[in-house]
């Protein structure tokens, strides 16, 4: 059985040492029962751990929200 499903994370990313602002999206593979609870708390925690991997240290990284499957979690 499958114990990960493929969240997708749609945040902003800007930096003004680079004078750039961008929309994307990273899609993250991560245990399924963030899902199965509803810990959208858990999905923002696992995505800033592992942000660093694809954004510059100085950017401010602001998460719009999280797709999984058909169900979309909007942040404010």
């Amino acid at each position: 059985m499958k114990t990960t499903y493929k969240y997708q994370f749609s945040f902003t990313e800007s930096n003004r040492r680079l004078d750039m602002v961008r929309s994307r999206t990273k899609t993250l593979e991560l245990p399924k029962e963030l899902f199965d609870h509803y810990d959208v708390d858990g999905m923002e925690k696992a995505f800033f751990a592992q942000v660093s991997k694809f954004t510059f240290s100085d950017s401010n990284v602001y998460l719009k929200s999280v797709k999984v499957g058909r169900t979309t979690f909007k942040l404010l």
